[in-house]
């Protein structure tokens, strides 16, 4: 559009506040801001565009109840919702730099707003962009800095190809202006993303001794990323919880909060969060289905589907929304809904996001117990793999045949796709749960040769194989585990596949005691709506262990079942629900149902299957 085409446009212009009565905070719309077009001829002043940019987004953003999107261009801002676009030019006039600015209706298109101002050239920018961002907000807050050769540097280090050009930038932008919070952010993050975390100590220190001349939403940015370096949950939930407070409607904040929460295992605040991040940004399907799982694992069903139904209203042509409606009803115990909504999942999308929907329908059907409809399900579910081409369809069926108490023809079905299989990946995934169950039906020998061909097969699952040659280590005491599980995993990066390695080894050596505390440090690190069974074998050893205390808790709602299938070491949590639930409830007096989760046991785990 042209300089004068627009002022033709904006003629009879009329400005909207596009503010809704939500619940406080209040919360306008979203808003996308994108870099501002250079219509001087001089490319030495391109920098200014982004500059202008930067400081709008930032001044904008810190204004209450805003939601600001940084974007590219319109098509980016219309993927991500935003219900309106700031964009303009900037032009030299007589020597004075002139900044452009228009907000336009993301919907309609239509130019609802017009901001202008002019300044000297040489150091105009930050001012003209504060009067700018002003006549667009008038509460929008303070950039970050003051100082234009400070925000260049900083311009200069986001425009870096090189990190440690990117790294020397931000080093100068801080030396010009101590109190440039965002110039510590962005070296930061640089220097996590190099790995080099010495650096990025280093920069929160200068940070720290700044002081108050960093602002308050900065210093609780940085307090959040040192939080993650030292990898300590609590201070980074904290430092989350003071940024909703200083930027109560960032909807994307609260979700972060809500997944630090979530990760830390507190799901009635994860819950309380996610509904907040919901209120700002409510057609939002993701953050509608991850507050349908939180509220789930918070035992509030109701909730958790209303969150669900609210999802698929918003994505009726999805049949996502119907299989997270499926999941939450199966945690419930729900099965005839649950295999209901799975059903509906894959009738709407057969070969796409429903396809795998077909599996969970067979597992709702086997936590029931009816072992003949589960199967007939499942054999659906395979048709439909094999007719799309699967190449691990059979490894399922395997997988099945093992969980389901046909250990030997489990067995059989996935050594023959071992033998058999062209593809290097299926071949070593199928050697390496091959290992597995060995270990677990007591062939030590067979499970050995399986993990040394699963490594040969490569390309595999690098991780799945390292782990499954540990565990075919000589059976050992537990202190010797431990050893070898240092030995083996030695980089820090390999702490979480240390533990789980090592708590594995534990379990399938009957180290019960030694495994009950590594467990429960797994439990707590790890996602509640995760498929890896942490809650079931925490509870198993501490069962084992003769420590009852909390294991109820962990066993008496159905685990979500996993959106890919069972994972290698699933045969160590299933059936041994149903045996933990049963002498759970024998220990409460309660036989009926004792003997029914017994029965449950005994059917999927037939040791001369």
């Amino acid at each position: 559009m042209s300089r004068g085409t627009l002022l033709v446009v904006l003629a009879g212009s009329v400005w909207c506040c596009a503010g809704c009565g939500r619940q406080v905070p209040r919360t306008g719309p979203r808003t996308a801001v994108a870099r501002f077009e250079n219509l001087t001829p001089d490319r030495s002043l391109e920098w200014i565009g982004r500059g202008a940019a930067e400081i709008l987004a930032d001044q904008i953003g810190g204004a209450p109840g805003a939601q600001v999107l940084p974007v590219s261009d319109h098509n980016q801002a219309a993927a991500l919702g935003a219900a309106r676009f700031i964009s303009g030019y900037y032009s030299v006039v007589k020597g004075s730099l002139r900044l452009d600015a228009w907000v336009q209706e993301g919907s309609s298109g239509k130019i609802t707003r017009v901001a202008f101002a002019a300044a000297p050239l040489t150091g105009g920018l930050l001012a003209i962009s504060d009067r700018v961002a002003r006549q667009i907000e008038p509460a929008a807050q303070a950039f970050a800095t003051r100082n234009e050769e400070a925000l260049r540097a900083f311009l200069e280090g986001r425009q870096a190809r090189e990190p440690s050009a990117a790294a020397q930038a931000y080093a100068r932008a801080v030396s010009l202006d101590p109190g440039f919070g965002l110039a510590y952010l962005a070296w930061v993050q640089t220097a996590l993303a190099r790995q080099d975390y010495a650096e990025a100590q280093r920069v929160f220190d200068m940070a720290r001794a700044a002081g108050n001349r960093v602002r308050a939403i900065d210093r609780a940015r940085l307090d959040v990323e040192e939080a993650a370096l030292r990898r300590d949950p609590a201070a980074q939930t904290n430092a989350l919880r003071a940024m909703t407070r200083l930027r109560p409607a960032d909807a994307a904040l609260w979700r972060k909060l809500a997944d630090a929460e979530l990760a830390a295992h507190r799901i009635s605040e994860a819950e309380q969060s996610y509904r907040k991040a919901a209120e700002l940004d409510p057609d939002n399907p993701a953050v509608l289905n991850t507050l349908g799982y939180t509220a789930a694992l918070a035992g509030n069903l109701g909730a958790a589907v209303s969150a669900l139904e609210r999802y698929q209203r918003l994505r009726p042509d999805d049949a996502n929304p119907l299989d997270s409606l499926g999941d939450v009803y199966f945690r419930f115990g729900r099965l005839e809904e649950a295999e209901k909504y799975y059903r509906q999942a894959f009738e709407k999308s057969p070969t796409g996001a429903g396809g795998l929907s077909l599996e969970k329908a067979a597992q709702a059907r086997l936590f029931s117990g009816d072992l003949a409809g589960a199967d007939a399900v499942f054999n659906q579910f395979i048709q439909v793999r094999q007719r799309a081409g699967d190449p691990a369809a059979e490894y399922r069926r395997a997988q099945w045949l093992f969980l389901t108490g046909r250990k030997r023809s489990g067995i059989q079905t996935m050594e023959s796709l071992a033998r058999q299989h062209r593809l290097p990946q299926v071949v070593s995934q199928a050697e390496a749960q091959l290992a597995v169950w060995y270990l677990q039906t007591g062939d030590r020998s067979s499970a050995r040769q399986s993990a040394e061909a699963a490594a040969a097969a490569s390309p595999g699952p690098a991780g799945l194989v390292a782990v499954v040659r540990f565990l075919t280590e000589p059976p050992a005491p537990a202190s010797e585990w431990a050893v070898r599980a240092e030995r083996a995993f030695p980089q820090p990066a390999e702490e979480r596949m240390k533990n789980f390695a090592l708590g594995y080894a534990l379990l399938l050596g009957r180290h019960f005691a030694a495994a009950a505390p590594l467990w429960r440090q797994i439990y707590r690190q790890s996602n509640p709506t995760s498929p890896e069974g942490a809650d079931v074998l925490l509870a198993w050893a501490l069962v084992e262990s003769g420590r009852w205390e909390g294991v109820e808790d962990l066993v008496k709602m159905n685990p979500f079942p996993p959106a890919s299938g069972p994972t290698p070491f699933a045969s160590l949590a299933f059936p041994r629900i149903f045996d933990l639930r049963a002498r759970i409830f024998a220990r409460q007096g309660k036989a009926r149902e004792a003997a029914e989760n017994q029965r449950l046991f005994r059917l999927f785990s037939n040791p001369a299957s």
